[in-house]
């Protein structure tokens, strides 16, 4: 097994076994559920000045393996296609609610970092 198999590896293991539960739902409203990491970031970059801007910006990370055994069939669904939602809880126990705006595919770790705002 090559160093980048065991990375991906053992980051899909704490994605899938040390995430908390995430739940995608597709435009249609239906529920993926899947385990994963949630980053309540709340800051974004102003396009004109570059500088970092308070903002509703949340991101979750999860497994493509995670996705595809939840039954998403294809990690590019999420970029592809609109109407995507992502819940999950934040550090203080809040449910929070995100309108998927970009899914970045990482085929080299096997995850998916899904950025949105506030849905």
């Amino acid at each position: 097994m090559t160093i980048r198999e065991l990375a991906a590896q053992d980051n899909a293991s704490f994605l899938d076994q040390d995430g908390e539960p995430l739940v995608f739902c597709d435009a249609d409203g239906i529920p993926y559920d899947v385990r994963g990491h949630f980053y309540r970031t709340g800051i974004s970059i102003d396009p004109g000045t570059g500088l970092p801007v308070e903002d509703n910006v949340s991101a979750f990370t999860v497994s493509i393996p995670a996705l595809l055994a939840a039954g998403i069939g294809s990690a590019s669904r999420l970029k592809d296609e609109s109407g995507w939602t992502v819940t999950g809880l934040d550090a203080t126990g809040e449910s929070v609610t995100v309108s998927v705006e970009s899914a970045l595919i990482d085929r080299t770790l096997g995850q998916v970092t899904i950025q949105g705002r506030t849905a």
